[in-house]
């Protein structure tokens, strides 16, 4: 018996037959484990399976990895941002693209990240400010989240993709904005901020 806290499960759909042989749509949670820590949790699963979050790597409850965990190779560490103590994967497109934040080394600055299996995680950089995240991914891999400009004076909602980098969406005339979504044909709905909301990650 142990006494390790997991946090990350999958809810799968199944059939089971009751007593009467009538047939039954039953749900399981399945238990996805630790990379090697205390406990996980389980930001975003996509019709394949593919589940992605952030788990303790050991017992140090502030240091955590994203990871990407599937029923055929389990749970695997999908590393940090420059070599960074956290990230957190926290978006998947069917075809296995991930997208996510983790902080830098020795700061309290994010950045967003997309990892593939071809070319591990590649970091997105900012607009000019210290700090982005993302909040969707599409299909063609394309990104959209927020970033803080020039002196981390505002936040400003992003679009990014591989061949153009990180684009800057604008504002509807104040100083913040947030993309939430896209759709396959690349169009983002953005939210203007109140200076007043703030935004953290």
């Amino acid at each position: 018996m142990t006494n390790k806290i997991v946090a990350g499960l999958l809810v799968v759909a199944g059939v089971a037959v009751s007593a009467a042989g009538r047939r039954t749509n039953q749900l399981v949670a399945l238990d996805l484990g630790a990379l090697g820590g205390y406990s996980s949790e389980a930001s975003a699963v996509n019709a394949n399976g593919l589940v992605v979050g952030r788990s303790s790597i050991d017992g140090d409850a502030s240091a955590y990895h994203a990871f990407a965990w599937s029923p055929e190779g389990g749970m695997t560490d999908l590393g940090t941002v420059g070599g960074g103590s956290q990230s957190w994967a926290n978006a998947v497109t069917d075809s296995g693209i991930i997208a996510g934040y983790g902080y830098l080394p020795g700061a309290t600055a994010f950045h967003a990240f997309v990892w593939t299996e071809a070319n591990g995680m590649v970091d997105l950089g900012t607009l000019g400010g210290s700090s982005s995240a993302p909040s969707a991914i599409n299909k063609k891999g394309t990104v959209v989240g927020y970033s803080y400009v020039a002196n981390d004076a505002a936040y400003h909602a992003f679009l990014w993709n591989r061949r153009q980098g990180m684009i800057d969406l604008g504002t509807l005339g104040g100083r913040y904005s947030t993309a939430y979504a896209i759709n396959d044909a690349g169009q983002a709905p953005a939210r203007k901020a109140t200076p007043s909301s703030g935004r953290t990650a």
